[in-house]
């Protein structure tokens, strides 16, 4: 590759395979390099602009990603997907402002799918931006009923605005539906746990943490969930064996011992708490 580079392919379709070569090669680097020199030849083409945004999307490049998306926008005002992920990047770098204008942009034509809805959810969500997010879920809830994750989201965002009725019900809801032998939905029923805790609702949560713990005993992130909600609820004999075993079982599980160093503190057992 570098004796092919070096001797500096004239055509485009040369350059091509050489960026191709080094996508595959995982060399982001250089294949950046001569995907940019190919576009200061061609500056303001559609085509290479989402060459160069795939590659700063494999590479995790953000920076670079949101200025190309920027140009293809600008190009394209019509791209909801485009405004879509200029949105989710920008929030990503922290630029809030960015995100909420281009979030604006693509929350002006309807979803086209389902999953472009739940992006639209969940970026609504880390922007703090509740009720629309809310608003967003509604349909989702209606035309899937058996989707507990729509209701958990459902619950999750009426906690977030305050709606403990609307949230009480709808993790009812999920917590229905939710068949309790399929390990692939446990990450699930660990947010309805924590959606019960977030509503001071810590005997069911505790009931949901109980099951988790019995089904995966050897799981120490079950076990310092279920600590800290004994903890909450006001059991810190319950709260501090668990979180014993959960660091028996992980000795490097960092939340474990944050949560043990706070009931320490709260107790006025300051040297344990350090230790």
């Amino acid at each position: 590759m570098a004796r092919a580079e070096a001797l500096r392919p004239e055509s485009e379709e040369q350059q091509l395979r050489v960026i191709a070569l080094y996508r595959g090669l995982k060399d982001f680097r250089r294949a950046a390099a001569v995907l940019e020199a190919l576009s200061r030849r061609r500056p303001g083409d559609e085509a290479l602009l989402r060459s160069r945004a795939e590659l700063y999307r494999a590479s995790g490049d953000d920076g670079r990603l949101l200025a190309v998306l920027e140009s293809l926008t600008a190009k394209r005002p019509q791209d909801a997907p485009a405004w879509l992920e200029r949105a989710e990047v920008a929030g990503r770098l922290g630029r809030r402002a960015d995100a909420l204008r281009s979030l604006a942009q693509a929350d002006r034509r309807p979803p086209e799918t389902d999953e472009q809805r739940r992006r639209l959810i969940e970026l609504n969500r880390t922007l703090k931006e509740f009720r629309r997010a809310f608003e967003l879920n509604e349909p989702l809830v209606t035309s899937s009923p058996q989707d507990a994750g729509a209701w958990l989201t459902r619950a999750e965002l009426s906690s977030a605005l305050g709606d403990r009725r609307t949230a009480l019900d709808s993790l009812a809801r999920a917590e229905a539906l939710h068949p309790e032998n399929e390990n692939h939905e446990d990450e699930q029923r660990r947010r309805i746990a924590l959606g019960y805790q977030d509503l001071k609702e810590y005997g069911r949560a505790l009931e949901i943490f109980a099951r988790l713990t019995r089904q995966y005993p050897a799981a120490a992130a079950f076990r310092s969930d279920q600590a800290l909600c004994a903890h909450l609820k006001g059991d810190d004999r319950a709260a501090l064996d668990d979180l014993r075993a959960a660091i028996r079982l992980e000795p490097k599980f960092l939340p474990a011992y944050l949560t043990l160093g706070s009931i320490y503190e709260a107790g006025s057992r300051f040297q344990d708490a350090v230790r």
